[in-house]
């Protein structure tokens, strides 16, 4: 793909060579010669495209209200209990610090976020946002299978809102990461996007599936095919998580599924909630549950004394949406903090292999395993 050679052998009005479907003079017809995309414009640009849409099956123009930043962990319930200061950690890295950790090898710090930002998206109005979510931002958590199915679908909407963010970012904006560089490095960069949009594709459509089989149960409050993993803990709160995605190892670090397949992947989702006296984890799904139940067996396997690392590496390994408080996170070891903050960055394109916890590394809180509880 690409090269001066194949450039020039195109007429002006014919599609360009790298796939976006548009004419060529539109396109890369001289882009050696324009400015240089910079990193600064690209993140504004990034912010720009952030959708601003209600994610209700029922929603539309006359239904909806206001777009809120709707919270994925309620601020009021469960992240006020992990504060310090009314602030918390959250750990995506920007693209810039992704680069001098790539090349430089700076680990990036975690964000602090105010509780009332922290786990934000635009991805409901007000209306349904609230009339959706009230049983778990309104009462205690009980383990019910409406609260379970909630907070699996409010992790669901998120990533398929963040997935078709994350497409229209590569469309718009990174394919034209090619400015002012030679036809040879613009076939380079032109690869590596299709192959990028080639994946964020697969897991939009995988995504928007599953959110479609959410939408269907929310619409007639049917919870029966719902399967959850409940543990409760006792010990100081300092973790939260809502998050959906492929998990691909269970527990011990066995294969569960292959990135690289063909066929769809199942999901599951994973709530880690801290209470007055500890917390709750709820890892569920709907539908098929095979991959679920041998993350569930291997859980069942391990000792109490292990549960609580495991829990975390799961959060960490597998989900972006982690917050966690800022003194129990700059109290740990500086290694501790460094191989933690790799695995939610998913720095490492395709990572595959499960990077167990260095070896000592000691018991990163002081959960007590108190119940555990498999349902469906």
């Amino acid at each position: 793909m690409g090269g001066r050679s194949r450039r020039d052998r195109r007429g002006r009005n014919d599609l360009c060579w790298c796939g976006s479907g548009k004419k060529f003079k539109k396109c890369h017809l001289f882009r050696e010669n324009e400015r240089p995309m910079q990193l600064g414009e690209a993140m504004h640009q990034h912010r720009r495209m952030l959708p601003k849409r209600c994610s209700h099956p029922e929603a539309n123009a006359e239904s909806c209200g206001k777009i809120i930043n709707a919270h994925t962990v309620s601020s009021a319930q469960y992240l006020q209990r992990i504060a310090t200061d009314q602030h918390v950690y959250s750990f995506i890295p920007s693209a810039s610090e992704l680069e001098q950790w790539r090349f430089s090898g700076q680990v990036p710090r975690p964000k602090r976020h105010g509780i009332n930002q922290a786990s934000t998206f635009t991805g409901f109005c007000a209306l349904h946002d609230r009339s959706t979510f009230r049983p778990i931002d309104d009462s205690p958590f009980v383990g019910s299978a409406e609260q379970v199915f909630l907070l699996s679908y409010r992790s669901v909407c998120r990533e398929a809102y963040a997935k078709a963010h994350h497409l229209d970012f590569l469309t718009e904006v990174v394919r034209n990461a090619d400015r002012g560089r030679d036809p040879a490095w613009q076939g380079v960069v032109q690869k590596r996007v299709a192959w990028m949009e080639e994946g964020a594709e697969r897991g939009g459509r995988e995504v928007n599936a599953l959110k479609a089989a959410y939408d269907e149960r929310l619409l007639c409050k049917d919870f029966g095919d719902l399967a959850y993993y409940l543990l409760e803990f006792q010990g100081t709160p300092v973790l939260a998580c809502s998050g959906s995605g492929q998990v691909l190892h269970d527990a011990a670090g066995n294969v569960l599924q292959d990135l690289s397949e063909s066929s769809d992947m199942e999901a599951l989702s994973l709530n880690l909630l801290p209470t007055e006296t500890g917390g709750v984890a709820a890892l569920a799904t709907v539908g098929a549950k095979a991959v679920w139940s041998r993350v569930v067996d291997s859980f069942e396997a391990l000792s109490d004394a292990n549960f609580a690392n495991a829990l975390i590496h799961l959060a960490f390994f597998n989900f972006e949406n982690v917050f966690a408080n800022p003194k129990w996170w700059d109290a740990l070891p500086a290694p501790t903090r460094s191989f933690l903050h790799w695995l939610v960055a998913r720095a490492h394109p395709g990572m595959h292999s499960f990077p167990p916890f260095p070896e000592g590394t000691p018991r990163l809180v002081d959960w007590k395993l108190t119940s555990q509880q498999q349902i469906g």
